[in-house]
């Protein structure tokens, strides 16, 4: 329940798309300190990261990424999304709420670089974290 999907609407219009992102009165809403974009290279994988004072929504605004979350309580259950900007995959297009304390990493799976934009409720040099290495917890990425 810290991490939800919220599937957002792409707005047509003949003269380009409208994608719509996220409204204060929406869930996962916690608030606005800073919002920026992590690109992420083809096959590469950025995490394991856990924040324990920031809540994050994630929107893949370029390419496709893929999202693993792991439930604290069993180290061992992985939650996995994929958002993807891409027109062939617009049931792919979301927004992912995620909740303080929670271990994410995600890949990038377009043969480009991908972009996701993090809007978050604090700012990034007032977030604590914790980070560990992929080989921490047992996911296969293959």
């Amino acid at each position: 329940k810290k991490v939800k999907l919220h599937p957002l609407k792409i707005i047509n219009n003949e003269k380009g798309n409208i994608r719509h992102i996220l409204k204060s009165n929406q869930d996962g809403f916690h608030g606005f300190s800073e919002a920026y974009i992590s690109e992420i290279k083809p096959l590469e994988i950025k995490g394991w990261v856990l924040h324990k004072n920031k809540a994050s929504n994630f929107i893949v605004v370029k390419g496709h990424v893929k999202f693993v979350f792991i439930e604290c309580i069993n180290p061992e259950k992985f939650f996995v999304h994929e958002l993807s900007s891409l027109e062939e995959k617009s049931n792919l297009y979301s927004r992912l709420s995620v909740e303080p304390n929670v271990w994410f990493a995600f890949q990038g799976l377009h043969s480009k670089v991908s972009s996701v934009l993090n809007l978050s409720n604090v700012l990034h040099e007032e977030t604590i974290s914790i980070k560990k290495d992929l080989e921490s917890f047992n996911f296969s990425w293959v």
